[in-house]
């Protein structure tokens, strides 16, 4: 792999999935490792692991990059862990937004309908299942 990037005169690799950031040089070539930008931070090394995002910046002459530090929590494990549970919440309300949205609906339709008709503590099943009291 370092013959091919050697051969194509790479400058810079950028790696990800790791959860932190990382740089430095092998065999001439420069590498930058960034994972930070979600995910629970493993480590516990601040240098190394703390939220952050990289802006590559590409021109004809140039090709440069900016790390943008974002606020990431301390390392003790109560931070830690409502940092992880938090991603996790937020990131399954995203994702399941519209889902979440439409069973809410639901469920309040339901009880304005129970309300408008009088219905109350499923005395519906009961005519439904035929059940005599």
């Amino acid at each position: 792999m370092l013959d091919l990037l050697n051969k194509y005169n790479i400058t810079r690799v950028f790696f990800g999935h790791i959860h932190g950031y990382y740089t430095g040089k092998w065999k001439n070539i420069n590498y930058t490792v960034t994972g930070g930008a979600g995910a629970e931070l493993v480590g516990k090394k601040p240098e190394h692991d703390f939220y952050h995002y990289i802006k590559v910046h590409v021109n004809k002459n140039n090709v440069s990059y900016e790390l943008v530090k974002l606020d990431s929590p301390d390392f003790n494990f109560i931070d830690r862990v409502g940092a992880f549970f938090w991603i996790y919440f937020y990131s399954t309300i995203v994702i399941n937004f519209w889902t979440i949205l439409l069973l809410i609906s639901t469920i309040l339709l339901s009880i304005l309908y129970f309300k408008t008709y009088g219905i109350t503590h499923f005395s519906f099943l009961k005519k439904f299942l035929k059940i005599k009291k």
